[in-house]
């Protein structure tokens, strides 16, 4: 956990940065053991610790086709274009 014993930390562990591939099997358990050390922060602080699921997630995408968040954006984007024509 904090004190380095997670196999997460390990001296041997692969450094991932943030434009490398990262193994997606990594992403879950690296998750799972933040969310639980922030927890267990909250809880050893007495801090409220409020925990947020995006409905929709926008960045870089991986793939070559437009996923729905994309589409998303891109349809909420052209109706705010075409309000502001139709407000002139």
């Amino acid at each position: 956990m904090a004190d380095g014993s997670s196999s997460f930390f390990s001296p041997k562990a692969t450094l991932y940065e943030e434009l490398s591939d990262n193994p997606v099997e990594l992403i879950e358990p690296a998750v799972k053991e933040a969310e639980s050390e922030v927890m267990e922060f909250g809880k050893s602080t007495g801090l409220d610790v409020v925990r947020v699921c995006p409905t929709l997630v926008l960045g870089s995408m991986l793939q070559t086709a437009a996923n729905s968040s994309s589409m998303f954006l891109v349809r909420q984007l052209k109706a705010t274009l075409m309000e502001g024509k139709n407000r002139r």
